[in-house]
């Protein structure tokens, strides 16, 4: 295996790309890979790449040009000299990456490093509600237990929570809802301290969540209006028959308005049906920028089970494709993001040899795709909180609590 910092690459004309339109790839032969690319680079349609993909190579596969290899395993020491290429091309000091290994160095950049607004680098590593940050690079490469106040990353981990609480809080207030003060109550039952150690001054309400749909109800033209919007595409995802459709056009997604109080959590949804080109689960879809989530797709060529990301409208795909399991009507398509890992399953399967690891969106709500030439039906939806007891909601506005 090397371990290789390297370009994205803008794919217009593989299968993938003609079936669903133009996206960013990381290279072939890529077991797992790590996106450190600043937002805009990733919302950005095509030309030269900018920022960087940091992955784990087949040893089979060709270093593609302009590359920077770190080293061949994790447990390497990298060179004098890489050590500052690497800090050039990231925008750090190199001191800061004169590690032990290229793992630690990995590791720092990842974590202390890292940049809370997303506009230099990508954000930081995260934990979940077990309190461990998880890098995984074709398989876990690193676990270390978070601490707040003592963990070196806690400085930039309270910055990027200060900046997504504070969009979140605007946008409530906004909309006149306190839905804030239960994602505030998450954030301090995950991190173990007062809340008044997160955002000083600020009162909470109790959190946790889970949001389900049966869609047991009379047919909706499209899908009700006041528990769903579509803001990647043009709203054409219909209710009939006690389920989900697509409308017969090229996209259709919805996006519950209904929205989880913490940010770890899933969202999983039934095939009841089986189109064609892809369908599946989003999670961590924003209110703000639209079209920006990440996905957990079902691909009817090959078979393949897949892990996406949307932001601002640009799809990648997260590494390479998971799975060839296949599926049938009746299976369950779930995506889980835990901290800044996300897995894929089919029905309670996972779907990856090794976790993916991204740390672009840290909040957003629950959601559903269809994108091909209609056939699929989708049915049974579901999202919850993980590392709390629930409150659910049914089909309802958070102004009924």
């Amino acid at each position: 295996m090397s371990v290789v910092l390297t370009s994205w690459i803008w794919e217009e004309t593989n299968y993938k790309a003609l079936e669903q339109g133009p996206y960013w790839r990381m290279p072939d032969g890529t077991l797992g890979g790590v996106d450190r690319r600043p937002y805009d680079a990733q919302a950005r349609r095509g030309g030269p790449p900018e920022g960087f993909a940091l992955v784990s190579l087949d040893p089979a596969a060709d270093i593609p040009s302009r590359s920077l290899k770190l080293a061949d395993s994790l447990d390497e020491r990298m060179s004098a000299t890489t050590q500052i290429d690497m800090a050039a091309r990231l925008g750090v000091a190199a001191d800061d990456l004169d590690t032990a290994t290229a793992l630690d160095a990995i590791w720092r950049e990842h974590t202390e490093l890292a940049d809370p607004t997303g506009k230099i680098r990508e954000k930081p590593l995260v934990p979940g509600p077990d309190g461990y940050i998880e890098l995984h690079l074709g398989g876990l490469a690193r676990r270390e237990k978070f601490v707040w106040g003592v963990h070196p990353a806690t400085a930039v981990i309270k910055s990027l929570i200060e900046l997504d609480f504070a969009e979140l809080k605007a946008a409530d207030i906004a909309n006149g809802k306190d839905h804030y003060k239960r994602v505030l109550d998450a954030y301090a039952t995950k991190y173990k301290v007062d809340s008044k150690e997160i955002i000083p001054g600020q009162d909470t309400l109790p959190a946790a969540t889970t949001i389900t749909d049966n869609f047991n109800r009379a047919n909706e033209t499209p899908l009700n209006g006041v528990d769903y919007t579509a803001t990647d595409d043009t709203f054409n995802v219909n209710l009939s028959s006690n389920a989900c459709v697509d409308a017969g056009t090229s996209n259709a997604t919805a996006v519950q308005l209904n929205a989880l109080a913490g940010n770890d959590g899933y969202c999983e949804i039934v095939m009841s049906a089986i189109g064609s080109v892809i369908a599946g689960a989003l999670f961590r879809h924003a209110a703000s920028p639209t079209m920006s989530c990440y996905s957990a797709f079902f691909r009817v060529i090959g078979g393949q089970w897949e892990i996406w990301k949307r932001t601002g409208g640009t799809d990648a795909q997260l590494g390479g494709d998971l799975s060839s399991a296949g599926a049938t009507a009746g299976d369950n398509v779930r995506i889980e993001a835990v901290g800044t890992t996300i897995k894929v399953y089919k029905n309670s399967s996972s779907q990856q040899g090794g976790n993916t690891t991204d740390a672009t969106f840290s909040t957003g709500n629950i959601a559903f795709r269809m994108f091909g030439s209609g056939g699929w039906i989708l049915d049974d939806l579901e999202g919850a909180d993980i590392g709390a007891a629930s409150i659910t909601v049914l089909r309802r506005r958070w102004d009924g609590y």
